[in-house]
């Protein structure tokens, strides 16, 4: 599969006619795209109309033939520094659905800023994984495989099991959900952060988080949370100061405890005004 993703600058409402769907930008300019040859078009045009006011990156089939960039498109999506996930390996090929669009949407306007780039959390998760044994970090090399090779992967609703107190240790600390008395948590999958790290939300709980995954090695249809993560530079400084060190791994202290830190951490932060991320 080839294609090629061009920018397209800020979304101008869309327009159709019988034949054709026009992506439309605020410079004047167009592309269409064939209702007969993508019977997606519905996706497509729905996803058009939400990008209304966004920057935006477009998508050009070149399988059949060399269509031309400046005439054509195949899908679109929002342009942001994580825009490389949409254009590179896996996504390649597919298009975007509505769920991961409005998330990834959501996700941009509460960063309150249109420039902010993920390359931070990039560093830091390559950090966290550097740091890692390297039997552990071999087990994430598989894991991170399998997960790309899964086609329905991004998008869907999973249970993943809960083991050890480290996910429940986590999970209240960084995300402030109290999960005791559960062997399993119910996530939607939402967009690929780095390696076997996904953003998700807690569909049980209401919120979002980023989250590190395996694959259970004994069943490879099994999947865990292998723990909760942030990103946040305020975050990650201020947590053990608040929990001191090591906090984090504690089995002799309550879950309560760290639903506790959460909110004395997220007051400390937030009510500052230090950051404008969310954990």
């Amino acid at each position: 599969m080839k294609f090629i993703w061009t920018s397209f600058g800020i979304m101008a409402p869309p327009r159709a006619n019988n034949r054709y769907i026009y992506a439309a930008n605020e410079q004047g300019e167009t592309r269409k795209m064939s209702k007969i040859k993508y019977p997606e078009f519905g996706i497509v045009a729905q996803k058009c109309a939400l990008l209304v006011g966004y920057p935006t990156i477009i998508r050009t089939s070149q399988n059949s033939s060399t269509w031309a960039i400046n005439e054509w498109f195949s899908d679109v999506t929002l342009e942001d520094c994580a825009s490389e996930v949409w254009f590179s390996g896996e996504n390649n090929s597919r298009v975007e659905t509505l769920d991961e669009l409005k998330w990834r949407l959501g996700d941009f306007t509460s960063r309150g800023n249109k420039g902010a780039c993920f390359d931070d959390e990039m560093i830091i998760l390559q950090e966290e994984y550097d740091a890692l044994p390297s039997k552990s970090r071999d087990k994430i090399q598989r894991d991170s495989e399998k997960f790309s090779q899964m086609n329905d992967w991004i998008g869907s609703s999973r249970h993943l099991h809960m083991r050890g107190n480290h996910p429940f240790q986590t999970l209240a600390l960084r995300a402030g959900i109290d999960t005791s008395g559960r062997t399993k948590i119910h996530v939607k999958i939402m967009a690929h952060a780095y390696l076997n790290n996904y953003h998700v939300e807690f569909l049980d709980f209401g919120e979002k988080g980023l989250i590190g995954i395996g694959v259970d090695e004994r069943d490879g249809n099994d999947f865990y949370l292998a723990t909760c993560l942030s990103v946040d530079r305020n975050w990650r400084k201020e947590e053990p100061k608040f929990t001191g060190f090591g906090g984090k791994n504690r089995t002799d202290i309550p879950i309560s405890q760290f639903l506790k830190w959460h909110k004395e951490i997220k007051d400390f932060i937030y009510l500052s005004g230090s950051n404008t991320r969310a954990t």
